[in-house]
């Protein structure tokens, strides 16, 4: 997901954050990579934590129970963006 930051590909808005980020990250390729391992760490972290978290708290069971499938959400939401994409380039 940063990488496109990193490229340049997509433009940043210039709030104080973003351009902090984008100075940092526009230095060399060492703070880069040291931007996307630190982001990395923290997601793996956070995710684990949480997993942690609702396996000792709501258990087992309760996954089994809530547990809905993904792979339904993510098509259904490609679909819905794919005939949103498509109504704008009819109207264009």
């Amino acid at each position: 997901m940063l990488v496109p930051i990193y490229l340049g590909i997509c433009a940043m808005e210039q709030e104080a954050g973003h351009a902090a980020a984008g100075t940092l990250m526009g230095a060399d390729l060492r703070m880069a990579l040291l931007v996307a391992a630190v982001h990395t760490l923290a997601m793996a972290l956070a995710g684990g934590l949480l997993a942690i978290g609702v396996y000792f708290w709501l258990g087992l069971r309760f996954l089994q129970k809530a547990w809905f499938n993904l792979d339904r959400v993510w098509a259904a939401s490609l679909v819905f963006v794919g005939l949103i994409a498509l109504v704008l380039a009819l109207r264009s």
